[in-house]
């Protein structure tokens, strides 16, 4: 629907304003209005697409933001805005973090379990990628008094003037890993597929 969408700002290209539509959108529904100032704030798979959004955006909101990755994209996650990293290959974060208000889950499984761990009592998970908890999850988070939340994105043309107004300002910047034209759409997927893009890619019709 029309107003559903919003105009790319003049000083932003046609790849960035698409690296940022549906991952940026994402990343501030999940965020706004659910974070407050001084927050402490745990958002894994810190370099991905949704992730490396959710970043700035939680920074720009006054949080105290932590963020997961491998050490090769210990200085991209720093760049974004984030006070503190951890190498989940090197570190459990399970065992360093405590009385966190915010999760952003993007990995499910034992991330997801663990995250309830390092939650405040009242504090908030929300994760992107499950349909539903496991039974064991929901007793942890009842356990120690977290919300849990499940999210799909919606389209939102207020929302997406949102996007527009902080790509122009630049309180948000997407990075864009590679650009594929569209007749090399399969590499395209091959590079999502390796799991190791860093922020965006995007396909040139």
């Amino acid at each position: 629907p029309e107003d559903h969408l919003a105009k790319i700002p003049a000083n932003i290209t046609f790849e960035a304003a698409a690296a940022s539509t549906l991952a940026a959108l994402t990343a501030l529904q999940v965020l706004q209005g659910k974070i407050t100032k001084e927050d402490k704030v745990l958002i894994h798979a810190g370099s991905g697409g949704v992730g490396h959004f959710a970043i700035q955006i939680a920074k720009s909101l006054g949080a105290y933001v932590i963020s997961t990755s491998s050490a090769a994209n210990r200085e991209f996650i720093i760049s974004l805005g984030a006070d503190q990293h951890i190498d989940y290959r090197q570190e459990a974060f399970q065992d360093v973090l405590s009385e966190i208000d915010f999760v952003f889950d993007m990995l499910d499984g034992e991330v997801l379990y663990n995250s309830i761990q390092v939650v405040k009592a009242g504090g908030t998970v929300v994760s992107i990628t499950t349909r539903e908890f496991s039974v064991e999850t929901q007793e942890l988070a009842t356990q120690k008094g977290v919300n849990l939340a499940i999210y799909m994105v919606q389209s939102s043309g207020r929302d997406m003037t949102t996007i527009a107004r902080m790509l122009k300002n630049g309180t948000i910047k997407p990075h864009i890993s590679q650009v594929f034209k569209f007749d090399e759409m399969g590499k395209a997927h091959q590079q999502l597929e390796s799991g190791r893009t860093v922020g965006k890619v995007v396909v040139t019709v």
